[in-house]
This record gives C-alpha cells, structure tokens and sequence, in this order.
C-alpha cells in the first residue's frame, strides 16, 4: 500500500489503484498510517514543488475520503436517529397501548344489577336473556347483574318465584335466597324464600334441581320431580316429601290453592294476595282451612272463612283482626 500512497502523492496513480487506496482508507486505523506516509512524501519532496495534478488529485481523493466518511457517518446517524425514534414510538404505543389497556380495565363498568320487584298484592313475569321465564309473586323480587347469560346465571330471590328455566349445560342457573341455594340446568320449579319466614322450600314439577350450602360442604342433596324441600332456617333442618306440586305453584296463575292449612299460614297467602295486614287471636291459630281462591275479593274471601271457622273479620284501621267468636262455634257443634 505504500507505493500506491507513493504513487499517488506523485500524481501518477490510476483509478484501480485510486480505488484500492479509497477502500484501505475506509478501514479504522489506516488513516493515522496515510498521513505519516504523506508526512514523509512531504518531507522528502520538501523542495521540489508539487506538480499541479498531484495538488489537484490529493484535494479529489480527500473531498472523496469526506464525502464517502460524511455520508457513512450521516447513514448511520440517521439509522440510530430513526431506530430511536422507531423505540420511542415502541414504548410510546406499548406505553399506551397499556394504558389504553388499563384504561379500559380499570373503566369497564362494574357488572350492573337489575331489579325486577312484583308490588304487593300482584305478580309479576319477567323472560331474561336466556330465555328463562320467572313469574314473581307478590311482595318479592329478583336480582341479576349485566353478565347474566354471558358468564353467569346468578339470581338472588327474595320472596317467592316460580322459574321456568331454559337449557344450559355449560351454565348452570343458581338462585339464591337463604343459606341455601338453587343449582339447575333446566326445569321448573317454584321457590319460597321470605326473609322473615323460617321456612325456604323449592317444589319441583320437572327436571332436576341440586340443592347446596356455600357455607356447609356437606350439605348436597338432588330433588326429584312432584318432590318439595322444605329447610327450617332456625333449626337447620331440611326435609323432602312428595307432594302436589300445584298447591305451591299455582299462585302464578291467579290461583292461591289452600289444603289444610292452618289459620296463620292461610293470613300469609292472604296478605300476598291482598296486600292486607291480619292480626289473629291466639285461640284461631289452630284452625285449618281448604279452598282454592281464584279472582274472589278479600270480602269474599273473609265471609267463607267466618261460615266455616268460628271468627269474626274486624276491620280496624289498615289491619284486618280476626277474633274468636266462641257463640259461633257453639253453632257449629
């Protein structure tokens, strides 16, 4: 490479060999050597003058070495400036991105609950997303959130209700109304959950149903068709029996079917129906009743009950008071 610089410092170099020394001058630390073989060309030429194509060649090869430096140096600047900028669009969109993310996460809004409460003395229908009908009876309500149909089929029930329930395998409907809950897939069946009753009970009319506690792992039990389970919330006690499933759930069709039952719990279907306070003497208590009410008004109603029973239906303020007439049941002897 010496003699190529040699050559060329003396202006007789040719363009291959202009070519190679432009290529060995790209290279890191070829630089610093060209210059001391220039240092020692100059030095040896020191007093003869530089003949005007050499001087003129020399200022061609270094505007040549800057230009091809500048542009690889720009190149690469330019490479670093945009891959630094291309990283700061990458974390700016991942950055957003994410927080577009957590946006929407920490905005999505709270499953929302819907209330569909049936006034005292009517009953109401509802057919949700599913599919799945449910009549409400008077004085109770239903609960289910947004996500009903989609990840859940959770329904809270105060009161009482009669469901309908449309086929899911994959999403089992629970209802939820005492410390004892309501697992289906689909069927029919009636639910009793009052709060200030100490009875739940669930009469089945067809499918199957599976009743359980969240709070005891114990407690697993399955309900057959034209079955009732009937759990005593003060004693923790559950008990099932056959029976005629009608007599619980025909209250969704107009009709209150009463068999033998006695006076105060024939005054809890009265005030469902009714939307009337009763307050019984101590000594009716025992009395037990049959009949089916249909579209029969209150009057109607109380009437039968004073011919049959030995009482009498006074009306005192918004309470109905039913009193024992014992000269009435001397009659009835």
């Amino acid at each position: 490479m010496k003699s190529i610089i040699n050559k060329y410092l003396s202006g007789i170099s040719n363009n291959e060999e202009m070519r190679k020394l432009l290529d060995w001058l790209r290279k890191e630390g070829n630089k610093e050597e060209f210059r001391a073989e220039k240092t020692e060309w100059e030095d040896r030429t020191a007093n003869e003058r530089m003949p005007i194509d050499s001087q003129r060649n020399w200022n061609e090869i270094q505007s040549k070495i800057l230009v091809q430096t500048q542009y690889h140096l720009n190149h690469t600047q330019k490479r670093v400036r945009y891959l630094s900028y291309a990283a700061s669009i990458l974390v700016i969109f991942t950055l957003a991105a994410s927080g577009l993310f957590f946006y929407h996460y920490n905005q999505q809004p709270s499953p929302t609950t819907t209330t569909v409460k049936a006034a005292p003395g009517q009953i109401a229908n509802v057919v949700l997303a599913d599919s799945t009908e449910i009549w409400i009876n008077s004085d109770s309500y239903i609960q289910y959130n947004s996500n009903f149909a989609s990840t859940n089929r959770d329904i809270k029930l105060v009161g009482e209700a009669f469901f309908s329930v449309a086929k899911n395998k994959n999403l089992p409907l629970v209802v939820s109304g005492s410390k004892v809950h309501v697992k289906v897939l689909g069927t029919r069946f009636n639910v009793a959950a009052y709060p200030d009753d100490n009875i739940f009970s669930v009469a089945l009319e067809r499918g199957k149903v599976e009743l359980f506690s969240p709070d005891t792992k114990d407690f697993n039990y399955n309900l057959s068709p034209d079955h009732v389970a009937i759990y005593n919330k003060q004693t923790n006690e559950l008990n099932i029996k056959k029976a005629n499933i009608n007599l619980y759930s025909s209250w969704k069709d107009g009709l209150i079917q009463i068999y033998d039952l006695p006076l105060n719990e024939v005054v809890v279907k009265l005030t469902k129906r009714y939307n009337q306070k009763f307050k019984i003497d101590e000594a009716l208590k025992a009395l037990h009743y049959t009949f089916t009410i249909k579209n029969e008004p209150l009057s109607e109603v109380l009437h039968l009950m004073e011919t049959i029973t030995p009482i009498d239906a006074v009306q005192k303020g918004d309470i109905i008071e039913l009193k024992y007439n014992k000269s009435k049941e001397k009659k009835m002897e």
